[in-house]
């Protein structure tokens, strides 16, 4: 659909007959709705944004194109998502922007596709996250007891007075092949999925995950939390824990820096989650790909950032010449409207 708005007189000038293919009604129709068609036909929730956008208008640059995604009222009553491209047509005299020319493109199949493809991911990783329990559970209750049987199996034949010299230093070293293997089996089943996790929510497990971190890695992890957290929604717990784990492991593979910091803060309508380390950058693309694709292609950020998206939030990533900070962001109010992004800074991916 084509169009000619007129800012000033608040109407549509012109439209073209496709019109009534994009919202049903036909360019007399939409001429005889005057200024009443914005407020008629735009959504509520996408209404409240417009002297936002009377505000853009002003600092347009004739031939510059901006686009605008928000919905619109069909003939038939249903909501359809449109994809609006404009540019200044024509100024008063003094140089405000008078009309504005643009096209109007149905994307509601585009946005459909694209939800339900957000649902899909965050089933998946909902998928992911109960399989690591079931494995973990299988590990710790399963696996661990039967090295802790063996072990104590072990521990019974070194007691016995008639065993050779030579088979007394191979049982010594299967007691201490069987030891190890059990350490690991526990540690590999708590990072599966953290019993502290489901007994003292996020802050206890952050807590214990980096105590560990800081003994596999030497890096040295400071925890600064703002305020009590208290405890939150299991699923969201369990995606924050997911991006402190995956953070921090960037830093580890990525970043050479020997220091990090964990920031986690209750605002009034946020939580707010910060990782930052103090060294080197994350790695371009270029050197995402290098590194197993980390960073770029492959799953660690993408999948955080979908974690995030599942319950309305967003993450951001700042790396400057001193180190990289990584931001999550998501609402307290499980049931409140998507969180909008800060606008990009110079360097942020």
């Amino acid at each position: 659909m084509l169009f000619i708005y007129d800012l000033i007189e608040r109407r549509n000038v012109y439209a073209n007959e496709r019109s009534a293919d994009v919202i049903g009604y036909t360019p007399k129709e939409i001429e005889n709705m005057g200024a009443s068609f914005i407020e008629l036909l735009m959504h509520p929730d996408d209404f409240t944004f417009l002297p936002k956008l009377a505000t853009e208008y002003t600092a347009r640059k004739d031939s510059e194109v901006f686009e605008h995604v928000f919905r619109l009222r069909h003939k038939n009553g249903q909501w359809r998502w449109v994809h609006r491209c404009a540019t200044i047509f024509t100024r008063t005299a003094d140089g405000r922007p008078k009309q504005i020319l643009g096209s109007v493109t149905d994307i509601t199949e585009y946005k459909r596709a694209e939800q339900e493809l957000q649902e899909l991911s965050a089933r998946l990783l909902n998928v992911t996250d109960n399989e690591r329990r079931r494995i973990a559970m299988e590990l710790h209750d399963v696996t661990g007891q039967n090295l802790a049987a063996i072990s104590f199996n072990l521990a019974s034949l070194d007691h016995a007075s008639a065993l050779p010299s030579n088979l007394r230093n191979t049982l010594a070293d299967c007691q201490t092949l069987c030891q190890e293997s059990l350490k690991e089996i526990r540690t590999l089943s708590y990072l599966l999925h953290p019993p502290t996790l489901d007994k003292f929510g996020l802050v206890g497990a952050v807590e214990w995950y980096v105590r560990g971190f800081i003994e596999r890695t030497g890096i040295d992890v400071t925890l600064d939390i703002k305020k009590e957290i208290g405890r939150l929604p299991p699923e969201l717990e369990m995606n924050l824990f997911r991006v402190v784990q995956e953070g921090l492991t960037n830093i580890r593979r990525h970043s050479g820096s020997d220091t990090a910091t964990i920031r986690l803060d209750k605002q009034e309508t946020q939580l707010i989650l910060q990782i930052e380390d103090r060294r080197k950058r994350l790695p371009n693309n270029a050197g995402a790909r290098k590194h197993g694709g980390n960073m770029g292609a492959g799953v660690g950020i993408p999948a955080m950032r979908e974690r995030l998206r599942h319950h309305g939030g967003y993450l951001e990533i700042r790396s400057h010449d001193t180190g990289t900070t990584l931001t999550a962001v998501v609402p307290r109010d499980p049931h409140a409207a998507p969180l909008k992004r800060r606008s990009r800074q110079a360097g942020q991916p």
